[in-house]
């Protein structure tokens, strides 16, 4: 998290379970779900 950025925040597929294991092995923390068009989304972040 350079450049002072104090987090980054990502919205990410709830079915695309790969992304989500690479986010979080990265050390990204699912935060919280939404759904939309029939579809559940995870948000994701990452803070120093």
């Amino acid at each position: 998290l350079d450049n002072g950025f104090k987090s980054i925040k990502l919205d990410v597929l709830g079915t695309n379970a790969r992304a989500i294991k690479s986010y979080q092995k990265a050390g990204f923390n699912i935060t919280g779900k939404f759904e939309l068009n029939d579809e559940t989304f995870y948000w994701m972040e990452i803070a120093r």
